[in-house]
């Protein structure tokens, strides 16, 4: 099974409809999960990912976000020469927020909508 964009965004609002508490990441096996992990690094290291999240206080919070650093992402400090590790992150992923010039991460498990624009 390969991960759908489509078919995930769907889901989500599906369950938001009904009110479910969990979401797909929640309860898709560890091979599905870490297909997303993957396919979104792989998104995120050539071009920008709109994502959606629950933040820990509960809010909703949108984010422009890459991995590109010819989109933006800087290095982590000044003697660094590469982005943040992201070898097999299975809670958290970091990215450069395109909008507050800095890094940030989300939560896999509080993913609530991924979208990428193709130009």
């Amino acid at each position: 099974m390969t991960f759908d964009p489509d078919a995930f965004n769907k889901s989500q609002t599906w369950r938001l409809l009904q009110s479910d508490k969990g979401n797909w990441y929640q309860e898709a096996d560890e091979t599905s999960q870490q297909e997303l992990r993957d396919w979104v690094y792989g998104v995120l290291k050539e071009t920008q990912l709109q994502v959606e999240f629950t933040k820990a206080d509960g809010t909703h919070r949108s984010m422009t976000c890459t991995l590109n650093e010819s989109l933006g992402a800087r290095p982590v400090n000044k003697l660094a020469t590469e982005t943040p590790e992201i070898a097999d992150k299975k809670e958290t992923c970091v990215v450069w927020d395109c909008n507050a010039n800095g890094w940030r991460s989300f939560r896999w498990d509080r993913l609530r909508k991924i979208a990428v624009t193709i130009e």
